[in-house]
């Protein structure tokens, strides 16, 4: 289906079934082409155009309207014409004297002329982001990205929520972890990226204003974000009177209510101690709470008091945990429940705020007089859902995949069977009483769970890096190449400059090769040791070596694999003392070395400096200059889990450093350092995911983002917009150039792109 010639025999199918009115049959042939290239030519828009033309109906056709405003005017025009004379007194002749006539000057006449007037010619709008101002040089920036790979071979990201709207039962949103926020307008069958304006991805849901269904609204950690335009546009609308807080990944301090009566009353937290509201819609905020305890970390409004919130309070230090109400707006809280409650947990109210429902270490908590007396309903359910219109029914998948429903408050419950795909995050019910289960796929069932179809054709990758390798032939590889838990990444391999993609194994994490010997390393991860992988045959087959280090004792939260490209000796990060393990000798022989402190989260970045210097970033940061032997501390510098590249170093002078930070966007570094300064002029507060050096051009820095791609001519100190090309996917998962021929190429969750030439 990809082939051009079927696609040009499909568009032109589709142009004939428009011009015959036939939009049923034009609406499957322009989902056929979208299916397999959802850029091809305007079959996107077009698509947009028949969905939105076969929703309309006849009693909303503006044009109906407008010739019945007209004959309703008209006739108005007769009655008053009759009615006026004899209502209203003749007046009285006045006199009045007469002066002199002024000769006018006549206006020339505009003469109307027959020609049709001709349709606007459809350009791209260029891609802004709120807050960042580009440089002058922006304008004139002469690259495009071209898309080289659809990337359907790569997974899915999650989906981590799915709001209908109101009032259009075709019209939805998901928001995705790593991908972003996706729109549809055909009730799933196909989606677009939604996310223009968003400066990070991670949403703590989303949620419709009741009023004004082109409104909604979501939170993250850096602030609230909301759409006013169906999600064309999003703004930061955390203003006046709140705390900022630097963003950080994975931080389990958001507390997010809408109240269910009127989008412009919310409240917003990113701190255990304090909760703020506003009445005006963020643009400025209260706040109505300051006590370190409970420790609130998840709330919910009540649907009918506002004033009324539940919250969870998790154990924290002197904090006791458990489900807690305030009447009181937030400003004071009551225990209705004590337990030991984990971050995440999840509250629902009814609309008549009789049935309560939440999940806590592994059970399903219930309660149906408003939450004075609880039960304990299901045990290990993995995803829960309460109706949105009757408080009694609540849907549960539970660990083994089966699908139950209660009718009945938990009382009894109905097994569903077992619906296809894995790894759920939620449940949904949307109008019609369609279900909707959403993960690493997204499917919905209109028979109550019966039969299932899959509705998630168009939705992002998940998040990707790019790794290029130019000896001994030019080779790509992807994946997600963090280390942390015991999870296998799987690692995809393309041999032709990213066009195709084949899985080159599932097994371990990570990624570094080492050019001169051919070779490839992985870390596999067990409960209690690491050991290395590696390849010799291009990741045909692997071999295991002895363990690295043991971890019997010591969670451990992160871990990476690096290969210094200047002697060929492998790093090893561990999360924990001694943290750098390092092996000159393809992992026969390892070595350690330990300092008072280590940072978390941290990656290896090496200099030209015939390998001597080595930076290790992540939260917290330190360089070594003879090797990795010793190591000396950085000033203060958080780059977060570093998932992507995210220093970039001068080959001319390793001292001169370009990082991307949490909360500080960019930051500089001359001094190998010691000291770091801002630099974001043209970016603005956007969260940069990745950062990468051109080796043959220093001076030439790009940046990836989670509101498009940057790019620096003059060594980081200002940067330019290069989104044309993007076709509306502004999240950019990692930017990599080739060493051979500096060819730059972007991973997104809309598959990989090449920047060229305009």
């Amino acid at each position: 289906m990809s082939e051009p010639l079927e696609l040009e025999a499909l568009y032109a199918q589709a142009h004939a079934a428009l011009k015959a009115k036939d939009l049923a049959r034009a609406r499957d042939l322009l989902r056929q082409i979208v299916v397999a290239d959802e850029t091809y030519r305007d079959a996107s828009r077009l698509l947009a155009n028949v969905i939105a033309a076969q929703r309309r109906r006849w009693y909303n056709d503006p044009r109906l309207w407008g010739a019945v405003g007209v004959v309703i005017l008209i006739a108005l025009g007769i009655v008053l014409a009759s009615v006026l004379p004899v209502l209203l007194p003749a007046p009285t002749p006045t006199m009045v004297a007469i002066a002199p006539t002024a000769t006018a000057t006549r206006a020339p006449t505009t003469t109307a002329t027959a020609t049709a007037t001709a349709l606007p010619t459809l350009t791209a709008t260029p891609t802004r982001v709120p807050g960042v101002t580009p440089t002058p040089a922006a304008t004139a920036v002469p690259l495009v990205w071209k898309r080289v790979s659809l990337g359907q071979e790569f997974p899915r990201d999650s989906i981590s929520a799915l709001v209908a709207h109101p009032q259009d039962p075709e019209i939805f949103y998901v928001s995705m972890p790593n991908a972003g926020i996706f729109k549809t307008i055909d009730g799933g069958n196909s989606w677009q990226p939604a996310h223009k304006g968003g400066a990070e991805t991670n949403l703590n849901g989303l949620a419709f204003d009741p009023q004004d269904p082109r409104t909604l609204s979501g939170a993250t950690v850096n602030g609230l974000y909301k759409t006013t335009d169906d999600g064309e546009s999003w703004q930061a609308v955390v203003g006046q009177g709140i705390e900022a807080r630097a963003l950080t990944e994975g931080v389990s301090w958001l507390v997010y209510a809408l109240d269910p009566q009127t989008g412009q009353h919310l409240f917003f937290s990113n701190t255990p101690d304090k909760l703020y509201e506003t009445n005006d819609g963020g643009r400025t905020w209260k706040q109505v709470r300051t006590t370190l305890c409970p420790a609130i970390v998840n709330i919910a409004a009540h649907p009918s008091q506002p004033q009324t919130l539940f919250g969870f309070g998790i154990e924290d230090g002197e904090c006791k945990g458990g489900l807690y109400k305030s009447a009181d707006a937030g400003k004071t809280w009551t225990a209705l429940m004590p337990l030991a409650i984990r971050a995440g947990a999840r509250i629902a109210v009814d609309r008549a705020g009789k049935y309560l429902y939440f999940l806590s270490n592994n059970e399903l908590y219930a309660s149906s007089d408003g939450g004075t007396m609880w039960r304990t309903i299901r045990r290990q359910p993995s995803v829960w859902q309460m109706h949105p219109e009757n408080g009694a029914v609540v849907y549960v998948l539970d660990a083994n995949g089966t699908l139950v429903k209660t009718t009945d408050g938990g009382e009894t419950w109905k097994t569903l069977g077992k619906p296809p795909g894995a790894l759920f995050n939620i449940i949904q019910i949307t109008a019609h009483n369609w279900l909707w289960l959403g993960g690493t796929g997204l499917y919905v069932s209109t028979d109550d769970g019966v039969t299932w179809s899959e509705r998630g054709n168009g939705l992002g990758a998940t998040r990707l890096e790019l790794q290029i390798a130019s000896a001994p032939v030019p080779t790509f590889y992807a994946g997600d190449l963090t280390c942390n838990g015991t999870q296998n990444k799987p690692l995809y391999r393309s041999t032709d400059a990213g066009r195709a993609w084949q899985l080159l194994t599932d097994r371990g994490c990570g990624l570094a090769f080492d050019a001169a010997k051919n070779a490839l390393y992985r870390l596999s991860r067990t409960a209690s040791n690491a050991r290395l992988l590696r390849s010799q045959d291009a990741g045909k087959t692997w071999s295991q070596g002895d363990r690295i280090f043991t971890a019997t004792d010591v969670l451990i939260p992160d871990y990476s694999v690096a290969v210094n490209p200047s002697t060929g000796a492998i790093f090893t990060y561990v999360g924990q003392v001694p943290f750098v393990f390092t092996s000159p000798d393809s992992g026969v022989s390892w070595q350690d070395t330990n300092v008072a402190e280590h940072p978390l989260y941290a990656r290896f970045y090496f200099g030209t400096d015939q390998g001597q210097t080595v930076y290790l970033l992540g939260r917290g940061s330190y360089r070594s200059g003879d090797g990795g032997k010793t190591w000396t501390k950085c000033a203060a510098l958080d780059v977060g889990k570093p998932t992507y590249s995210k220093l970039a170093i001068d080959p001319r002078n390793v001292q001169r450093l370009v990082a991307g930070t949490l909360g500080r966007g960019v930051v500089t570094s001359a001094d190998g350092c010691q000291t770091w300064q801002p630099s974001n002029t043209g970016l603005g507060n956007l969260f940069p995911r990745s950062v990468v050096r051109d080796p043959q051009n220093p001076e030439r820095v790009f940046v990836g983002t989670d509101g498009g791609a940057f790019v620096s001519f003059d060594g980081g100190k200002s940067w330019n917009q290069i989104n044309e090309g993007l076709l509306g996917a502004l999240v950019i998962y990692s930017i990599a150039v080739d060493p051979k021929d500096t060819s730059v190429y972007a991973s997104t969750p809309y598959g990989i792109f090449k920047l060229e030439q305009r």
